[in-house]
């Protein structure tokens, strides 16, 4: 559920109209209607303040995938049941994925610009098995993805 969604729900659920929430928090009513149809977003004091007003945490009114007010989960919507995941490990899957792939890249890179002092054969020896370890981490980035999206 995106943030508009959440914020017109939590509104509804407390019976305020946009103008009740506009006076709460000392902004127009055309302000509120823009951030319930997407086509603005609140402020950082704004959301602060939405998430003492409707005792949701900030996290639950920013990060699209949660469903719950419980900050600790992150719940993903799959078509037979819910998975959770940890949002520090849902980080660490993302922040491997670059690594893998930026060392993916140094390797192609580097391949042209072994330095001369090195034989010939050592050279395209290395070359070589960096671009065959560029390509396998390029696959396994892939297949984890993909592994992740069905999951």
């Amino acid at each position: 559920m995106i943030l508009g969604a959440k914020i017109q729900r939590l509104r509804k659920e407390k019976g305020m109209s946009q103008e009740q929430l506009a006076a709460q928090l000392t902004i127009s009513r055309q302000a509120i209607s823009k951030w319930e149809l997407g086509e603005a977003m609140p402020d950082t004091d704004n959301i602060v303040q939405l998430s003492k007003l409707f005792d949701v945490s900030t996290d639950y009114l920013l990060i699209d995938e949660i469903e719950m007010s419980n900050a600790q989960e992150i719940t993903i919507p799959n078509d037979s049941e819910s998975k959770t995941i940890s949002p520090v490990k849902k980080n660490r899957t993302k922040q491997y994925r670059a690594i893998r792939t930026s060392v993916a890249v140094m390797l192609f890179l580097l391949f042209p610009f072994w330095p001369r002092t090195i034989p010939y054969d050592i050279r395209t020896f290395l070359g070589i098995m960096g671009f065959i370890i560029g390509i396998g981490l390029l696959i396994y980035n892939r297949l984890t993805r993909a592994k992740n999206e069905k999951s």
